[in-house]
């Protein structure tokens, strides 16, 4: 069964557009669940917006998260970074434990598992495909890698062995995670 999703999705104001898909919905419910999870305010979070460069009011926060402002790609990666998430976060259904059996759509023509949205999101697999293990169909295990090294260059180009780590600086932090993925 396909997850169920709030029926009072429009576009009010917005002549000649169509109304949001499920991607957006699931921004708008999912944005409205982790900003409540992060215990902030409308106002809490525009102001946090305004701190990194992206200027969003109160009111459009709510417009948004009622579907009735449209989130657009500058506001995903915005919201993501001022609630310490991540785009996928915001995007992908959540791994409720009693429901990773239901499909959930990702457009209205293409549906799956939670899990195998996560991991195709991660880029450790393509859209529609199971993982395949080593020692089975090389021709599938061939194509899993191709996509991966396509979608996580960062877990391909990661040197052998990294460099200790000293300070907090960004650079000190990025050979610690390249490391870590090494």
């Amino acid at each position: 069964p396909v997850a169920p999703c709030p029926a009072r999705w429009f576009t009010a104001g917005m002549a000649g557009s169509r109304e949001p898909g499920p991607a957006a919905r699931r921004v708008a419910e999912n944005l409205r669940r982790i900003r409540q999870e992060r215990g902030l305010s409308y106002a809490e979070l525009a102001r946090r917006l305004a701190a990194i460069g992206h200027h969003v009011g109160d009111t459009a926060l709510l417009k948004t998260e009622k579907g009735e402002r449209r989130a657009s790609v500058d506001d995903l990666a915005a919201f993501a970074v001022a609630l310490g998430t991540t785009p996928n976060r915001l995007l992908l259904p959540a791994m409720d434990p009693d429901r990773l059996a239901d499909e959930c759509e990702l457009t209205p023509e293409v549906r799956e598992t939670p899990a195998l949205l996560w991991a195709w999101a991660a880029g450790e697999i393509p859209l529609g495909s199971l993982p395949v293990t080593a020692g089975r169909d090389r021709a599938a295990r061939g194509a899993e890698v191709v996509f991966s090294r396509e979608n996580r260059p960062h877990h391909w180009t990661a040197p052998a062995h990294a460099a200790p780590v000293s300070g907090d600086t960004a650079a000190a932090r990025g050979l610690a995670v390249t490391g870590l993925t090494a």
